[in-house]
């Protein structure tokens, strides 16, 4: 053990590790360790830990005793210290002696001791204000940092507001600045102290779960301000100028939090036009109106009409809100959560659009099959029934997202289908329904040609009457998640023989049939299959053949065992020679078995649904024996 310079001991290898006095030239030592039942360990083989003398990384995972650290400014060399999740809750007071320390990560709850701001070759630091009030007030001695994440900090503490604006101002490299809440608080950042300089040198400011009452005017000044995240309590017209004329802000996410208040009507003006903004999001679910006007985010001024159809160069739009558009060179359209109930027929004209994403409840207007350039497009089907027959147009599609779709509309399935055949480029495909639908894919029209292109098909609460037949033609298909309401023998060869079939989840409707004994034979191996997850709350049964699923891996099986003649319970387990691991819901016993006699042992997790009630519905049932 000597040599060894990079050792990582992780769950249960933590347990039986040599000690660490074994490890005399150690630079780097990743620990992890979460005992089962929150017993207390007594970790003998760590007690060794200052005498690491040439350790320069260390990180700390999970559960460990409180004096683990104690010796921890023998480590003068230490260069990374890091803990994720762990029970430590505070640090020693030597850690103050690690002038070499560089990185500092300890996230929340630890509280730190006095003097940390003797460790001024820190360039990261992450500290929580909680438990670590003073440590705000020595940051302004750690002028080397670059990177700093803040946690808890609000306008609980006053002080510690203070203390931290005003080391702040000494902070002449800080590059990233990362204020995090665990809930939703207020925080004033504009009670600068006097004599208050500002960080010029940041480019990267995130807050989470933190609003500040107002937009603090200090902001003006960070003139290499790139990616700016952060929410306020009101916004002004003057926030909104300021915000503007901040020449390299390339990454804009702006929200107003849900109680603000703002004017009613915000003007993005030609005076400060965002020119190097590439990304901007903007949420308020209150009243705020915004209004872009000529010429800005643009490097010129092009002469088009009102509000957002000035954005000429715009490729990417996402929406929260109260917007209208006319953007003639838009290629992405994301709408989440909005008020929007309808696009507007102008739509059409976007000719360069490639992905249009509306979420549920969005009807569409008449000719979005004009949207040639198309690619990826979501399209709630329960609106616009009529899209549905225009989209064998976007012979370009390669994603697409068809919610609300089941036989209480024929018509809408068989356009659907109708348009299916066209799309010789779809590469993925998802139905999804808010509840439980039934669904005849199988009603194919005349001449229809098969989506042979197909990688990806994924449905949600889509019952389908029974497997497609069209199924066995889709060469190129990868991953299958469906639902049908019978399952035969016929269905399962079926999709045995597609070569190429990766993952395949598949379930039976709680009311559906299938027939008593499902076989997965050699003529239908399964061949590349690596996940399969199958699930019947009936009487299904399936078997495994020798040979078959060669290179399955993870299996999920979930079914209802009823009692068969002389107990016989036989699924092959055994058979499938490259499984790793095993999802049980039922049948733990005779599965623990077949696990036994597999010859790389797979590993076996059991779930078991409703025990509260295993014991009554034992003698509705034969639980196997052991």
């Amino acid at each position: 053990m000597s040599h060894v310079r990079t050792l990582i001991a992780l769950g249960d290898a933590f347990e039986w590790m040599q000690p660490l006095s074994r490890f005399s030239v150690l630079r780097a030592l990743v620990l992890e360790c979460f005992p089962i039942n929150n017993n207390n360990h007594h970790h003998h083989h760590l007690k060794d830990l200052g005498s690491l003398h040439h350790l320069r990384y260390l990180e700390i995972r999970g559960k460990f005793e409180a004096d683990l650290l104690q010796a921890i400014g023998n480590l003068k060399h230490l260069n990374t210290l890091y803990f994720s999740g762990t029970s430590i809750k505070e640090l020693p007071a030597s850690i103050v002696q690690l002038r070499e320390l560089e990185s500092l990560m300890t996230g929340q709850g630890v509280k730190f001791p006095d003097g940390i701001g003797n460790l001024v070759s820190l360039q990261q630091l992450e500290v929580d204000a909680t438990g670590s009030p003073q440590t705000l007030a020595e940051l302004g001695n750690l002028t080397r940092l670059r990177l700093l994440r803040v946690i808890e900090l609000s306008d609980d503490s006053e002080k510690s507001v203070k203390n931290f604006l005003q080391s702040l101002s000494n902070l002449h490299n800080i590059h990233t600045l990362y204020i995090l809440n665990g809930k939703e608080k207020i925080c004033s950042l504009d009670c600068m102290p006097d004599q208050w300089s500002s960080p010029a040198h940041l480019q990267y400011f995130y807050t989470s779960n933190l609003i500040m009452t107002k937009l603090p005017r200090w902001f003006s000044s960070l003139f290499k301000l790139s990616c700016l995240s952060i929410e306020v309590n009101k916004l002004r017209q003057d926030d909104v100028e300021l915000l503007e004329a901040l020449s390299v802000l390339r990454f804009l996410d702006l929200a107003v939090g849900f109680d603000g208040t703002t004017e009613e009507r915000l003007v993005i003006g030609i005076d400060h036009p965002f020119g190097s903004l590439t990304d901007f999001k903007f949420k308020h679910f209150a009243r705020c109106w915004l209004v872009f006007g000529h010429g800005v985010m643009l490097p010129t001024t092009v002469d088009m009409s009102n509000d957002l159809g000035i954005l000429h160069h715009l490729r990417y739009l996402e929406i929260r809100g109260k917007f209208e558009a006319d953007l003639k060179h838009l290629n992405t359209l994301y709408l989440s959560g909005t008020s929007i109930k309808e696009l507007p027929a102008s739509i059409v004209q976007l000719r360069e659009l490639e992905c249009l994403m509306t979420g549920g409840g969005v009807k569409f207007p008449d000719g979005i099959g004009s949207l040639g350039s198309l690619q990826q497009l979501e399209l709630d089907v329960t609106g616009s029934p009529q899209t549905l027959a225009e989209l064998g147009n976007l012979t370009r599609l390669r994603l697409l997202i068809v919610i609300g779709l089941s036989d209480d509309s024929k018509n809408c399935v068989k356009n659907f289908l109708q348009s299916l055949s066209n799309l010789h480029n779809i590469h993925t495909l998802y139905i999804l329904n808010g509840k439980e639908k039934i669904c005849s894919l199988d009603c194919m029209p005349d001449q229809w040609s098969r989506p042979t292109h197909l990688q990806y098909f994924h449905t949600s609460n889509l019952i389908m009457t029974k497997l497609p037949r069209w199924f066995s033609s889709l060469s190129k298909l990868s991953c299958l998640s469906i639902e049908v309401n019978m399952l035969r023998q016929d269905d399962v060869k079926l999709l045995g023989a597609l070569s190429v079939l990766r993952f395949l989840d598949l379930a039976v409707g709680f009311d559906g049939t299938t027939e008593e004994r499902l076989v997965i034979g050699i003529d239908h191996p399964f061949g590349s299959l690596t996940d399969f997850m199958f699930k019947h709350f009936a009487r299904c049964w399936l078997v495994f053949g020798q040979g078959v699923m060669p290179k399955l891996q993870r299996l999920k099986l979930h079914f209802r065992v009823q009692k068969r003649e002389g107990g016989a319970f036989d699924v092959g387990l055994e058979k499938l020679t490259s499984l790793k691991q095993v999802l049980v819901e039922d049948a733990e016993a005779k599965f623990r078995d077949a696990i036994d006699k597999h010859q790389i042992h797979p590993t076996l997790e059991l779930s078991r649904k409703d025990e509260f009630g295993m014991v009554d519905y034992v003698e509705q049932i034969s639980m196997p024996r052991l």
